[in-house]
């Protein structure tokens, strides 16, 4: 497991201390997995989104089915609202 410690000096200074007693650290595999997965990040999201689209649209068109719950496509009731909060109907 890897992340980033954000918030007040006091709080990102127990964390450093608390990984320094308790040895939390990556080895140098894991953080090279870390590193190259959050380089390609955008992109597997933007297919991601790209995928979920596709999908819902052919589930849309598709005689079985009788509904399709995606904010991407407009006929979903919330999609003027998702518009304006997502870029993808994937990621906020």
């Amino acid at each position: 497991m890897g992340g980033a410690a954000c918030g007040r000096r006091e709080l990102v200074q127990r964390m450093y201390h608390f990984r320094e007693i308790n040895g939390a650290t990556l080895s140098a595999g894991d953080a090279y997995s870390l590193l190259r997965g959050m380089k390609t990040l955008g992109l597997r999201i933007a297919r991601q989104n790209e995928s979920a689209m596709a999908i819902a649209q052919w589930l849309s068109r598709h005689p079985a089915v009788e509904q399709v719950n995606y904010p991407g496509l407009a006929t979903h009731p919330n999609h003027d609202i998702a518009a304006r909060q997502m870029r993808g109907f994937g990621e906020c």
